[in-house]
């Protein structure tokens, strides 16, 4: 952040501070502030941002700054669509699955030969061939956007 990222940091500090009943002078603030705003430098404003978005959401207590930091996204913060419910949903299935799922025994199945195969949830492709990333909100990080494939994609 830079010292132009000074209004937009203290609108969301000042916004957790009410949140979270942060206690002591308004000194006493405003020097919390300076110390969390200097802690802050080396990060983006919008990952900062992103981190309070998240903050808000699951904190249950005043955020240490080393706590802010562990809700920043990681990695290059780059814009990605958030997932709805249901890709959050088979997301989380499939990794608790670890991406293999049942066998079929459906048409489509029988038809490729490959019912004794289990069901196989692989990243989705753009039209370029690049893998498809989308936020997953309640992780708060990228995850690969996902199909469950069956029938003849199943034998490669």
């Amino acid at each position: 952040m830079t010292s132009q990222d000074l209004s937009a940091f203290s609108e969301m500090f000042r916004e957790l501070a009410s949140m979270f009943r942060l206690y002591g002078t308004e000194e006493q603030k405003a020097s919390t502030l300076s110390a969390y705003f200097q802690t802050f430098q080396d990060y983006p404003l919008e990952r900062v941002r992103k981190g309070y978005e998240q903050l808000k959401t699951t904190a249950t207590k005043w955020p240490v700054p080393a706590q802010w930091i562990a809700a920043m996204p990681k990695g290059v913060l780059r814009e990605r669509p958030l997932m709805d419910w249901r890709q959050m949903k088979a997301s989380d299935e499939a990794e608790r699955l670890f991406y293999e799922g049942e066998l079929c025994t459906c048409s489509e199945c029988a038809d490729a030969n490959v019912t004794h195969l289990n069901l196989r949830y692989v990243p989705c492709l753009d039209a370029d061939g690049a893998v498809i990333e989308y936020w997953h909100p309640n992780r708060n990080k990228a995850v690969l956007l996902g199909e469950w494939i069956h029938g003849y994609p199943l034998t490669r």
